[in-house]
């Protein structure tokens, strides 16, 4: 549905719009347009419009429902007028692909002949689709209206219209009138059926009897219902983290899309042909931080979809000794997929100890560790001379990233690694016969791995991402060294981050490849969002460096996600605020989940961090800071803070069980520790006080 405004119709200026969504969390958007009297530069009409999807489970529909009411500010008398244009357009006529500058204006209303109205009853193609409840305002339907830029000289109301903004055809399109006394609201709404080529007549007389205030009860009801009981909460106004955590799961559900014919829940990553292609790298990050907030319905539908790609026709590119087990992607064919994949698989079965799903999907896991090791050992190849070549048990040759062809370690070789990992800790866990084959295949992987570090490891500290041939097939892109660089192997736990290379590494990256606290700097300007500072949080985590861990988080939170609707971002342009193109990132919102995360409770190897990202000021402007029923791979925890006077607090840490609780904790040095006091098996509370150092 389009909107334009007064008589003569003119578009509603994007720049001029704020919009929110119910709760500052449920997506139940709302949109303010204030139409100012340029006249005499005092208040005119103000609109606000409201977007919501009402489900409707039992007919197989969804209502999409927009409302439109109009607030007269002015002390005298206006007419107030609204063109709605029902529109079937397609999407790259009206989009712009990926990353040009938002923009809307008159261009963005294109032609439509299919759409009429017949009393109430909206129509498309001569069949009811939705409908039309007008209240008090008059309605036509306009066919066709002219006009001309001396029209727009003396609009209703007294306003003024930018010429790019001058709807001067209107076709097609209803025609909606009232006039307002001073201070008088009024409001008309309109209803549509998503599923608009399979319309029954018990849907449409269904959609006839609907309000709109029963139905947003019953889209807030169902995104309320979306969180499972025993879901993870979060307590932390500062940040507004605990809006991020409700929104943000919501938001990653919407992306997972059930198709037609098509096993389990597609995980899109939004935007035009992001709909309706699978890139499974974005999917793991998508859906991994759902994990530890206990959404394992949603991530075992994705796991079942990305698993369809086993073997499934759509195989990674590159020159292998097979493809028998590994897991491709309808996107562009990158080798990490399989690990990535068996990755998010292995954590799901341990967080959430499916043994259903374990006993399905096990043959498949093992298909795809054996694919990887496969590949690594085939790799394991002197030169001619002797020599080992820096490739030495690396995985091979091919597409590693939309821009890299070749042999790209720090995305193939890192997430390769992971699922390698991954893989063995559940094998492991579950006492597999072939645990400790593959935990030596592991062992003799993360020595080649840190033997190529080594190799193309510069004199100045810096690691390279890629291990250059030569070879004519080769494509290296640059600007990715900022992106997916060799900090990739840190977190993905392949190199060890707390080393003396890897120190004189990251030293190197903050001089020359930051800008300022971003760390995604693809040129002067475009910032890449949601990677860089992602992987930086854990990689200062790991290193001890608080403050630059939280600084990493901040610009992740505060320019990676919109402020007003928390939409995930891929780019950000220090100088044009319009640069928010059209692409929700599925990924960049599991990303985000993560960071939250992470800053409350960072678990490795041999401990747990508890608020390593949280701030002694947060703590004492939220007074209660808690994350709760947070899952781990042996239980729930929970963690609850409360302000006990300006400058000191308590840490309440309590398990589910005994094997939940962390062996070893420990909080940042920043947060003195008064007292350590272990209640039992399931609780342990800390008592610490603020540093005024830091």
């Amino acid at each position: 549905m389009q909107f334009a405004l007064g008589q003569p119709a003119a578009v509603p200026d994007c720049r001029r719009t704020r919009v929110s969504l119910d709760d500052g969390k449920y997506p139940i958007a709302r949109a303010t347009y204030n139409v100012p009297d340029a006249r005499f530069s005092q208040a005119g009409l103000f609109y606000e419009f409201e977007y919501f999807c009402c489900p409707t489970k039992s007919l197989a529909q969804t209502i999409l429902w927009v409302s439109c009411s109009v607030t007269n500010d002015l002390t005298s008398a206006r007419k107030a007028h609204a063109w709605v244009k029902v529109n079937f357009p397609i999407e790259e006529d009206l989009f712009d692909y990926h990353y040009i500058p938002f923009y809307w204006d008159a261009t963005k209303y294109t032609p439509c002949d299919k759409v009429g109205l017949l009393r109430h009853q909206i129509l498309r193609e001569g069949k009811p689709i939705g409908k039309l409840v007008a209240g008090s305002f008059s309605v036509l339907w306009v066919k066709e209206a002219r006009f001309t830029d001396a029209d727009y000289v003396f609009m209703e109301p007294n306003t003024f219209a930018m010429p790019a903004l001058r709807l001067k055809e209107v076709r097609d399109a209803i025609h909606l009138e009232t006039e307002l006394a001073p201070n008088e609201t009024k409001s008309f709404h309109l209803a549509l059926l998503v599923n608009y080529e399979r319309v029954s007549p018990e849907q449409f007389a269904s959609l006839e009897s609907a309000d709109i205030s029963s139905c947003r009860a019953t889209a807030r009801q169902h995104f309320e219902s979306l969180k499972p009981p025993a879901g993870a909460e979060l307590v932390c106004a500062a940040g507004k983290w605990d809006e991020l955590l409700v929104h943000l799961p919501i938001s990653i559900s919407q992306l997972l899309v059930r198709f037609p014919d098509v096993k389990g829940l597609v995980p899109t990553q939004g935007g035009i042909p992001e709909r309706h292609l699978v890139w499974v790298w974005e999917a793991v990050c998508m859906l991994t931080p759902l994990l530890p907030l206990g959404w394992f319905a949603h991530v075992r539908a994705g796991i079942e979809n990305i698993f369809s790609l086993q073997d499934g026709g759509c195989p990674p590119k590159g020159r292998l000794t097979t493809t028998a087990g590994a897991v491709g992607t309808t996107g562009l064919k990158w080798l990490c997929t399989t690990g990535g994949a068996v990755s998010l698989a292995a954590d799901y079965y341990r967080y959430s100890r499916d043994e259903e799903f374990l006993s399905e999907y096990l043959p498949r896991l093992l298909r795809a560790l054996r694919w990887i090791v496969g590949e690594i050992r085939a790799t394991r190849r002197l030169n001619l001379d002797g020599a080992r070549p820096t490739t030495y048990g690396l995985m091979p040759f091919g597409v590693a990233t939309d821009g890299d062809n070749g042999h790209i370690i720090a995305m193939t070789d890192a997430y390769s690694y992971r699922g390698l990992e991954k893989g063995v800790a559940l094998l492991e866990d579950i006492q597999h016969g072939e645990a400790g084959s593959f935990r030596a295949e592991l062992l003799q992987y993360r020595a080649d791995i840190a033997a190529a570090v080594e190799a193309i490891t510069r004199p100045d500290g810096f690691i390279e991402r890629a291990i250059v041939t030569g070879d004519p097939e080769e494509r290296i892109f640059k600007g990715f060294d900022n992106i997916c660089g060799a900090f990739l192997l840190a977190t993905c736990n392949a190199i060890e981050a707390n080393t003396s290379a890897f120190r004189r590494y990251v030293a190197f990256f903050e001089k020359h490849m930051t800008h300022g606290c971003f760390t995604g700097k693809m040129d002067r300007e475009v910032m890449y969002m949601g990677l860089g500072e992602w992987a930086w949080q854990d990689i200062y985590l790991r290193l001890g460096e608080w403050k630059k861990a939280f600084a990493a988080a901040q610009v992740h939170l505060k320019y990676g996600l919109t402020q007003d609707t928390h939409q995930g971002l891929e780019r950000f342009a220090l100088n044009d605020p319009a640069f928010c193109p059209f692409q929700p990132n599925g990924s960049g919102n599991g990303r985000a989940l993560e960071t939250i995360l992470k800053s409350f409770y960072f678990e490795t190897d041999s401990e747990a961090v508890l608020l390593a990202g949280i701030p002694f000021a947060w703590l004492r402007s939220n007074r209660t800071t808690a994350l709760r029923n947070l899952h781990t791979a042996h239980g729930r925890l929970n963690l609850e803070v409360q302000l006990l006077n300006p400058d000191r607090c308590e840490l309440i840490v309590r398990a589910s069980r005994p094997e939940a609780m962390p062996g070893k904790m420990r909080l940042p040095e920043h947060f003195r520790i008064i007292s350590d006091r272990p209640l039992g098996a399931i609780e342990r509370r800390f008592t610490f006080k603020s540093s005024e150092s830091v």
